[in-house]
Parts: C-alpha cells; sequence; structure tokens
C-alpha cells in the first residue's frame, strides 16, 4: 500500500417527512481521511422520496433521487514514493492532486402490510474519481423483496 496510516471517517446526516412535499428530504455529508491527511474525500448528499398511498392505503410507493457532490485531494508528496513505480502514470504532468464530481442514484420501493419490494441503481452517470487516469465507477443494481408473518405477538420478516 502506498498510503500507510489509518482512516478517519466522520458522517452527519437528517431526514425529515415533509408534508408540502408529500415525502421525505434528506442531507448526509460524509468525510473521510487518512491521519496524515494523504487522502482526503468529502462527499455532500441530498435526497427526496416521494410517498404516494394507492388502493385505499393498500400499497405505498416510494422512489427515491439522490444527488451527492464528491470532491477528493491526493498530498502526493506524503505518499510513500517507493511504491509509486508500480502504479502507472506517476509521471507529474499526469497526476491530479483534486477530483471532484456529481453521482446520481435513484430507486422504487412498494410496500403493503405483509409484502414489500424495492430495486435501486446507484452510480447513473458513473462518475470519474480517477487521480492517474480514469477510474470511473460502476453501476450498482441492488434489489430486495421479502414479507411479513405474523406469528402471535412476532413479525417475521424474511428477505432476499
Amino acid at each position: 500500500s502506498f498510503i500507510n496510516s489509518s482512516l478517519f471517517s466522520q458522517q452527519i446526516s437528517i431526514d425529515q417527512f415533509v408534508p408540502f412535499l408529500k415525502g421525505g428530504l434528506g442531507l448526509n455529508v460524509i468525510r473521510n481521511s487518512t491521519s496524515k491527511n494523504e487522502l482526503v474525500s468529502n462527499r455532500y448528499n441530498m435526497t427526496y422520496a416521494p410517498h404516494i398511498e394507492l388502493f385505499n392505503h393498500k400499497l405505498a410507493l416510494q422512489a427515491g433521487l439522490s444527488v451527492a457532490y464528491f470532491e477528493k485531494n491526493i498530498d502526493w508528496n506524503k505518499i510513500d514514493a517507493s511504491s509509486l513505480y508500480r502504479m502507472p502514470f506517476t509521471t507529474t504532468y499526469n497526476r491530479l492532486s483534486f477530483k471532484s464530481g456529481w453521482d446520481f442514484s435513484s430507486g422504487i420501493f412498494a410496500y403493503t402490510h405483509t409484502f414489500y419490494t424495492g430495486v435501486a441503481v446507484h452510480h447513473l452517470n458513473q462518475p470519474d474519481e480517477g487521480f492517474l487516469g480514469e477510474s470511473k465507477w460502476q453501476r450498482r443494481i441492488v434489489a430486495n423483496m421479502g414479507c411479513n408473518l405474523n406469528a402471535k405477538s412476532l413479525i417475521i420478516s424474511p428477505n432476499i
């Protein structure tokens, strides 16, 4: 590894249902840094999820949209130079010290009293975070489903 220090993470988030928007708003801020600040990343994420009730409140839908701005800084002077020779594009004119961009995600979640399912696609625009050439985030698709089984005073919820 060319960074020989510990990783520190700080995160703060807040979300709230907003009646006049008929959905929830969220804000999430994440900061990751190494102990010597060789690598620092910040991510500012806003989310909106409208809540829609259908069929006399028997089915609920929640779509979701996430817009994030990220920034990453690297201090090449603090990097262990002995391992840089294995990395491509290590000449000084190819190395970036700052990278920023936008990241978009979206999904939908549907549920009843007994069944739920959802799908989300992260990194829709596949932002590039590379310092030494292109390094795009891959799209990630997440799906889930499950049910609530009532067993007297206990609810069992198997899901995949």
